[in-house]
C-alpha cells in the first residue's frame, strides 16, 4: 500500500481536495495506546431528538466492518440465488451498485475480484443497458442487471446494479481488495460519467421494501486495522456507546437546492460552527459560522479551508520537505481536537484517535496526522469534510427520516 499515491488518486476524485498528510514511522516495538472514554468526549445541551421512521414488521440486523489500511472500511454484501459474496467499500456518500462480471473482458483488472455469474442465479432479471461508472480511482463499464442483494442479513428484492465488462483502476489503491461500494448517501446522486445515477441505491431499497425497524444506519469504525467495526441497520447497538446521543439536524431535507457538488451533498451534513485545536499562546481558534460539516465514511482524513489546515500543520510540527515527517510517540505531545456542532454540540477527539496508523508493505507501522486541504472556490458553499478520522472516534447514526446525525462517546475497548 503507497499512502502517498491513495491521497493523490482522492485528491483528483474529490476535484479540489489537495490532500498534504505526514506520513511518519513507528517502530514496531512501540505498541498503539489505546483509546479510554475520557479521550472522545461528547457535550451536549437539551438537543435529544427521538429516532423516527421504519416500519413495525421491519428488523435490525449488523455487519462486520473491516477496516483495509485506514483507506477503506469493507462490508461483505452477496448477490444473487444462491448468494455470491463481494467486499464493498462502506460510503455514505455514495448511491451506485457495481459489481464485476464473469463476462470481464481479459485485458481489465477483473481477474482480481470475485467475480458475479449471472447464469448461477435463480433470481437474476437481464437489463443489458450499458453503463459507465467513476469512483475514487475506479473507472468500469458494463450494462445494467437486477438481482436480490443481501447486506447485513436483509434481502432486498430487484436490486438494480452495474454488472460491469471492464475494470480500470489506478495502481496501489483498489488492487484485489475491493470489489464494489455499499452506498448509503440520503438524496440521490447524479454523478458525472455514471449512466447507473437515478436507479434505485441499496440504501434506499431498504427503505422503500420496509425491511427496517427504524430508518437509520449506525457505525462505529475501528480505530486501527487490527480491529473490526461495525454497521447496524435498523436501530443502535447500546452495547458499542455510552452515555446519550446527541442528535444534530442535517442542513437540508431534500436533495433539490443542495448547494454542494457531487459527492459533497450525499445529504450527511450538519452546520459547523467552530474547531479549536489545543490551548495557551499556541491554540488555534478557529470560526467556521456559515461552514458546513460533510460527514464522508470513504474519506479518511479530515478536511479544512487552506488557510487554517496550514496553522494546524504547523502547530502539529514535522519536516514538511519530507510529507512532514514527526515522530509517532509525538502524539502524546499533540492536542485534542473539538469540533462545535449544530446549536449546541461538541466533539472534542484526542490524537490517539485522529492520528491514523496503517501498515507498511515492509510491516512498519504508518501514521498519518489527518489534516489536509482543500481550496474555497467563490461560488460553492463553505464546507469542511469529517472523515473516518473523526468518525472513528464517536458512534454515529444516519437518520434517514429524522434528517439527524446523531453521535455518542464509544466504550472503552
Amino acid at each position: 500500500m503507497n499512502l502517498p499515491a491513495v491521497v493523490t488518486l482522492l485528491a483528483e476524485f474529490f476535484g479540489c481536495l489537495l490532500p498534504t498528510s505526514s506520513i511518519v514511522k513507528r517502530p514496531q516495538s512501540q505498541s498503539p495506546r489505546l483509546s479510554s472514554t475520557h479521550e472522545t468526549k461528547m457535550r451536549q445541551g437539551d438537543n435529544q431528538i427521538p429516532l423516527t421512521g421504519g416500519s413495525e414488521d421491519g428488523g435490525t440486523h449488523a455487519a462486520k466492518i473491516t477496516d483495509y489500511s485506514r483507506i477503506s472500511f469493507l462490508a461483505n454484501i452477496q448477490i444473487g440465488t444462491p448468494p455470491q459474496q463481494f467486499r464493498a467499500v462502506v460510503d455514505t456518500s455514495w448511491a451506485d451498485l457495481f459489481v464485476p462480471s464473469t463476462k470481464c473482458n481479459s485485458s481489465s483488472a477483473c481477474s482480481v475480484h470475485q467475480l458475479y455469474n449471472s447464469s448461477n442465479s435463480e433470481t437474476y432479471v437481464e437489463h443489458g443497458t450499458p453503463t459507465n461508472i467513476h469512483y475514487q480511482g475506479m473507472y468500469t463499464s458494463g450494462f445494467k442487471s437486477e438481482d436480490t442483494l443481501r447486506v447485513a442479513g436483509f434481502e432486498i428484492k430487484n436490486q438494480i446494479f452495474e454488472e460491469a465488462t471492464s475494470f480500470r483502476v489506478s495502481p496501489f489503491y483498489w488492487e484485489d481488495k475491493v470489489d464494489s461500494v455499499l452506498g448509503l448517501s440520503r438524496f440521490p446522486l447524479s454523478l458525472p460519467g455514471s449512466d447507473l445515477s437515478g436507479s434505485i441505491s441499496p440504501w434506499h431499497n431498504l427503505i422503500a421494501q420496509h425491511r427496517l425497524k427504524k430508518n437509520i444506519f449506525s457505525i462505529k469504525l475501528s480505530k486501527s486495522p487490527y480491529r473490526d467495526g461495525e454497521i447496524m441497520f435498523g436501530d443502535v447497538n447500546s452495547e458499542l456507546f455510552e452515555g446519550e446521543l446527541m442528535a444534530i439536524p442535517t442542513t437540508h431535507t431534500t436533495h433539490e437546492k443542495m448547494p454542494l457538488r457531487q459527492m459533497l451533498g450525499s445529504g450527511w451534513q450538519v452546520d459547523v460552527r467552530s474547531i479549536s485545536f489545543g490551548t495557551g499562546p499556541d491554540a488555534i481558534n478557529a470560526d467556521l459560522s456559515g461552514y458546513t460539516a460533510v460527514f464522508m465514511t470513504a474519506y479518511p482524513w479530515i478536511s479544512f479551508p487552506d488557510a487554517l489546515t496550514q496553522q494546524l500543520q504547523d502547530r502539529c510540527g514535522g519536516d514538511y520537505d519530507n510529507l512532514g515527517q514527526i515522530e509517532c510517540d509525538k502524539r502524546a505531545e499533540l492536542p485534542d481536537l473539538i469540533v462545535r456542532l449544530g446549536t449546541d454540540c461538541s466533539v472534542v477527539i484526542s490524537p490517539w484517535n485522529y492520528v491514523l496508523e496503517g501498515p507498511s508493505e515492509d510491516g512498519e507501522i504508518l501514521c498519518s496526522v489527518p489534516f489536509v486541504r482543500h481550496q474555497e472556490l467563490d461560488d460553492e458553499p463553505k464546507y469542511i469534510i469529517l472523515g473516518a478520522a473523526f468518525l472513528a472516534g464517536v458512534y454515529s447514526v444516519f437518520d434517514q427520516d429524522g434528517g439527524t446525525i446523531s453521535l455518542a462517546q464509544l466504550k472503552a475497548e
